[in-house]
């Protein structure tokens, strides 16, 4: 049974057990595909958390994803058109940040430079929406640039009072990726964008 399976199932469990019958029809669906995103979620969290353990870098991958993933909830950003390619590329993120930061080395300098570059891109660029998820009222695309850039400036301080380069890493190396997500590379090389950035 599959992912999408199951979370039809499940949604139809829901609808049955609603007695006053709010949830049915397209409620239905909207709600299978919340379960089904949920579940992804979990899975790929426990995947890469489990892989990450087993070569003993759960801490490492754990900073890593809470950045990330803070990050991505409020800059939005392009996203692979299947599961296994997200887990993939999440992976790579993971293993990349936990690998680089053990050996990049972080003087003041770079670091401030780094943490000024991606609130620049994050200014210029967030929040990123898709087809899928458009942003359509300016109020919440104010709001998501207006997090952004405090979510940023939160994980650039804790970088900045860090006396771990490791530490640092594991912070800047996601936030740097996120950041050049949110890009409106369509744009920019003059085809037209698939998603809405700016504003």
């Amino acid at each position: 049974m599959n992912i999408k399976t199951l979370s039809r199932q499940l949604a139809g469990q829901v609808a049955v057990s609603q007695r006053d019958k709010a949830v049915r029809g397209d409620s239905v669906k909207v709600v299978a595909y919340g379960l089904e995103l949920i579940i992804d979620t979990l899975i790929k969290f426990i995947l890469i958390l489990g892989c990450a353990s087993a070569v003993g870098l759960g801490q490492e991958v754990l900073l890593a994803l809470a950045v990330f993933w803070s990050m991505r909830s409020q800059a939005g950003g392009y996203h692979m058109r299947t599961s296994a390619g997200c887990t993939f590329m999440m992976i790579a993120l993971c293993g990349i940040s936990a690998v680089v930061s053990k050996f990049l080395r972080w003087n003041s300098v770079f670091l401030i430079l780094s943490v000024f570059f991606v609130l620049v891109l994050l200014y210029w660029s967030a929040p990123c929406d898709t087809k899928n998820n458009p942003i359509s009222k300016i109020s919440i695309r104010k709001k998501m640039k207006r997090n952004a850039l405090i979510v940023m400036s939160f994980w650039g301080i804790i970088a900045l009072i860090s006396s771990a380069d490791s530490v640092k890493g594991l912070i800047m190396i996601p936030c740097i990726w996120e950041s050049l997500t949110i890009l409106p590379y369509r744009k920019l090389f003059g085809r037209k964008a698939n998603s809405v950035s700016g504003g």
